[in-house]
């Protein structure tokens, strides 16, 4: 039976190179490095996010190879600072193949234990709010893993900073809630709640009676006048490629920023722009062709 041991070490960016090193030298391979695994460590550990007594180890076996935390390590080295780490040593190297066989606690899960209302709606929006305020891009190039790195966090770190930056999130969702139901049911479904939220929260950044007024309109478009032609331009956008969805398959989630989700994003944005003088739009036409140029999808009809 093999004898383990636990210590809380400061490891720096020397003793990382030399724990990697050894464990080249006895042989082990460990797995490729995945680049953004490493800057998101890095980073954490940069901003002051780096969290040691979580319970997780840096795992090395009876020849001192390093079986598992090779990403902690690598971020050390990247961001050139040492970090307290617990260090498990005395395992034997055939238990690696049990290793990391769990799911990551994700922005999800923890929105889950802290009791947060809606945790799948509020999980998504929230990062598409990070998204946004760390990039100020509405879409397409707002994706920040495409920034070098330079705002991959751990869901863990976005959530400290939804509770620092945005700690009213959860107030509007109870406050609208009712409303953004509505709206998903008035546009058939075609956007998601997530989205729904997200545009409602941006857009009260800007104009809060502008925003309500375009949200009541959503939650009965075949039934009111719209605040705006572009508001309807953008319901049937919405509705005809959810439809394309459904039909022929167009639009998978396989590229964030490419997919049908983020052509509606781009149609709403556009719409809003519409609205406020931002955008020239005449037709429907137009709008398809502007949305298009944008990088959405094409839709016919």
């Amino acid at each position: 039976m093999a004898q383990l041991s636990f210590s809380r070490e400061v490891i720096t960016p020397a003793k990382a190179k030399q724990l990697v090193e050894h464990t080249i030298a006895t042989g082990f391979t460990n797995r490729r490095i995945t680049t953004p695994f490493a800057k998101r460590y890095m980073n954490d550990m940069l901003s002051g996010n780096w969290h040691p007594d979580t319970g997780e180890t840096i795992k090395i076996d009876t020849k001192g190879a390093v079986i598992d935390g090779q990403h902690r390590l690598e971020a050390i080295i990247m961001s050139n600072t040492e970090q307290p780490i617990w260090v498990c040593r005395g395992i034997e190297r055939d238990m690696f193949q049990y290793l990391d066989q769990g799911k990551p606690r994700d922005l999800q899960d923890i929105m889950v234990t802290e009791q947060w209302p809606e945790p799948t709606v509020l999980a998504t929006m929230g990062k598409m709010w990070w998204r946004y305020c760390q990039t100020q891009k509405l879409h397409g190039e707002g994706n920040p893993f495409a920034h070098a790195g330079s705002f991959n966090e751990s869901d863990g770190a976005i959530y400290d900073w939804l509770l620092t930056v945005s700690p009213g999130i959860r107030g509007e969702w109870e406050s609208h809630k009712g409303l953004i139901s509505k709206a998903y049911s008035g546009i058939d479904r075609a956007v998601p709640k997530a989205m729904l939220f997200y545009l409602l929260y941006l857009w009260k950044q800007y104009s809060a009676p502008d925003a309500l007024e375009v949200f009541a309109y959503f939650s009965d478009p075949d039934n009111q006048a719209s605040p705006d032609k572009a508001c309807g331009w953008a319901v049937k956008y919405c509705r005809r490629l959810r439809q394309m969805q459904r039909e022929q398959g167009i639009g998978g989630t396989k590229g964030r920023h490419g997919d049908a989700k983020e052509s509606m994003l781009v149609a709403l944005n556009l719409m809003w722009d519409a609205i406020h003088g931002k955008e020239t739009i005449r037709s429907w036409s137009g709008f398809r062709n502007a949305v298009e140029n944008e990088g959405g999808f094409k839709v016919t009809g």
